[in-house]
């Protein structure tokens, strides 16, 4: 890992400022954001959207997969909002036309009508069609309106997310100067 050092004296006070570079690929230093380079940026979290089809089990591994740390992991998406919403259709709709992807979330059964995203974030935001298919695992239809489940063994597209990260994290040490 590249580090850099800096010391700045500011009214009798030592600051020394070491920075860490991560060996990760960085696309959006002008926001101090970083995704790879295969994901897409917005809104503090980087997205990828698959090339290929798979099972919910193995779409969900294959999430799993890009995970930069125990603390920073990488889940099937979830969304929390119209904006994030709108984000991830728009960009799925580009790459695979009107075919259905997978989203980060299932249910105990399929006849109960509550999922949980797997990234354990609540749902708070929701965009199910009227009357949704049954099915344990959620997935975007592909034509609007909304989501609805689906059967887990299909092969779908699948959108994977996770936390951006900053291209430096900063650790500043404070002391008096002394004469």
């Amino acid at each position: 890992m590249d580090r850099l050092l800096y010391c700045v004296f500011i009214q009798g006070t030592v600051f020394l400022m070491f920075f860490v570079m991560h060996p990760i690929a960085l696309m959006d230093v002008d926001n101090l954001n970083a995704c790879r380079e295969e994901f897409i940026y917005f809104e503090n979290h980087c997205y990828y959207f698959a090339s290929e089809r798979q099972i919910f089990t193995i779409a969900k591994e294959k999430c799993n997969n890009y995970s930069l740390s125990q603390s920073n992991l990488c889940h099937l998406t979830s969304i929390h909002s119209a904006e994030e919403n709108a984000f991830i259709r728009g960009n799925a709709q580009r790459r695979w036309g009107e075919n259905s992807f997978w989203l980060g979330a299932t249910k105990e059964d399929s006849v109960q009508n509550e999922y949980s995203w797997l990234d354990g974030s609540p749902m708070y935001f929701a965009d199910f069609k009227p009357n949704p298919k049954p099915g344990t695992c959620l997935q975007w239809p592909g034509k609007p309106p909304g989501w609805n489940g689906a059967n887990c063994s299909f092969k779908k597209y699948f959108v994977c997310k996770t936390k951006a990260v900053t291209p430096y994290s900063v650790a500043i040490y404070s002391g008096t100067q002394r004469h």
